[in-house]
């Protein structure tokens, strides 16, 4: 009889602590890098759940399991990454192909849930359309995205027109970027130096057999401050930026007949406002695209003094000018 009560009483422990096991799904987030043809990563998050009973969206800041999908276009199709990186560190990848990109992430969806559920393949149907979306829960979003930090480091190429009227002075440099994507506030910030290449001016005076050539070049560091990113998921995004170069202008003149050259310089220092724009083109890299407008601190007027004690101007820093750059990028998170 006690062997019996006893046999009992394990049984229902067993089966009680069985039940508490079921009960308590893993934390899930996603992040979703995808094509403009792609929905988000909503879709691909819906389907996860509908296979699978032992995940759930994650609060914020809680421990959980992050599904990293990216989709692209290929060949006339579309090529599918999963990326899943457990509690403990561990990462397991996955690729798919398929003719449309929705297709592509039902697919993701569901290697996901034979992944981290092996019996989800005997509870479900393999099916080419997506099944229908569930209803999001009551508390949580129907999309919860953890923010992902990341950093890049790259090299541009760009001009300006700030530095001299009717010129634009072509520059060569690199970039470090520092970003917290997600959705909602989404800090970034940008800085890099730029050398600026020579330019020439070629001023002639009254005597036409008298002329002088101006060469000015310089450098500047930049720095880029935004807030937020438009759309908030995706390969492809803008962010406006609030702008701030700071460097030297340098000049060098050389009139004909003289074997005297003159040397100026100034402090560059340029705030503005702009809009950078980005595309990822593969998994680690990015094309950035730069374009603002920059207002110079100080409008030096370069002139000339004529043999017969007039100016003649050479070149003059104006009010304000474009400033642009289109760069390559190679990103970490």
């Amino acid at each position: 009889m006690k062997t019996l009560r006893a046999s009992a009483i394990l049984a229902l422990a067993l089966w009680s602590r069985a039940l508490l096991a079921q009960a308590a799904p893993t934390p899930i987030y996603v992040t979703a890098h995808l094509a403009p043809e792609c929905h988000g990563a909503g879709d691909f998050a819906q389907r996860l759940l509908a296979r699978t009973h032992r995940l759930r969206w994650a609060n914020p800041g809680e421990p959980g399991i992050v599904f990293d999908i990216a989709a692209q276009t290929f060949q006339g199709g579309f090529v599918g990454q999963l990326q899943i990186q457990e509690i403990d560190g561990r990462f397991t990848q996955r690729a798919v192909e398929g003719t449309t990109c929705d297709g592509v992430i039902n697919a993701l969806a569901f290697v996901a849930a034979v992944l981290v559920d092996p019996e989800s393949a005997e509870r479900i149907e393999t099916q080419a359309t997506a099944p229908q979306p569930l209803p999001p829960p009551p508390i949580a979003p129907a999309f919860n995205a953890r923010k992902v930090f990341e950093w890049g480091i790259g090299v541009t190429l760009g001009a300006t027109s700030a530095t001299a009227n009717s010129l634009l002075q072509p520059n060569i440099g690199g970039r470090l970027t520092l970003a917290w994507n997600g959705p909602g506030f989404s800090p970034w910030i940008t800085a890099g130096y730029d050398q600026r290449f020579n330019s020439k001016v070629h001023t002639v005076f009254d005597n036409p057999n008298q002329t002088a050539d101006t060469t000015f070049g310089g450098w500047a560091a930049h720095i880029a401050l935004s807030p937020v990113r438009w759309p908030d998921t995706g390969h492809y995004f803008l962010r406006p930026a609030a702008l701030l170069e700071i460097g030297q202008l340098t000049s060098n003149a050389k009139i004909s007949g003289q074997n005297v050259a003159g040397r100026q310089s100034l402090v560059w220092l340029a705030p503005g406002l702009g809009v950078s724009a980005e595309a990822r083109i593969s998994r680690p890299v990015a094309l950035v695209a730069d374009l603002g407008i920059v207002f110079p601190a100080q409008h030096r007027d370069y002139y000339y003094t004529t043999p017969g004690g007039g100016e003649k101007s050479a070149f003059v820093v104006p009010d304000a000018g474009l400033s642009a750059r289109l760069g390559l990028i190679v990103k970490f998170e």
